[in-house]
């Protein structure tokens, strides 16, 4: 199944680097949408 749609190689590479953030121990919120719920 192909996970992104559009630039799908660019939405990687964003993917891939909000990951590494992520496991990196830097703050997740970073990549977090204004106003988005928070049980997303």
């Amino acid at each position: 199944v192909q996970k992104f749609t559009g630039h799908g190689a660019e939405d990687s590479r964003a993917d891939q680097f909000a990951n590494e953030w992520g496991r990196s121990g830097k703050d997740p919120n970073h990549f977090r949408p204004a106003g988005l719920p928070k049980r997303y």
